[in-house]
């Protein structure tokens, strides 16, 4: 559990902002090629709105199995 404010904001924030300087990184050392950092961002959202979706019908299943 996140507090609300300023905590939560800040753990949300700094994942965030980790991923775009290594990503940032990747392409300026010349690793990979900035259409591969672009879809792979892509990618990690598309998954990451597809688990908290997941997450949620689990957690309202169980909810209402609960009653």
């Amino acid at each position: 559990h996140v507090p609300a404010g300023r905590a939560r904001t800040c753990a949300a924030a700094l994942p965030l902002l980790l991923a775009a300087l290594i990503a940032f990184g990747r392409v300026y050392l010349g690793v990979h090629y900035l259409s591969d950092v672009c879809v792979g961002a892509l990618l990690g959202i598309v998954f990451g709105i597809f688990g908290v979706w997941v997450w949620g019908m689990l957690e309202a299943r169980t909810t209402q199995q609960m009653r």
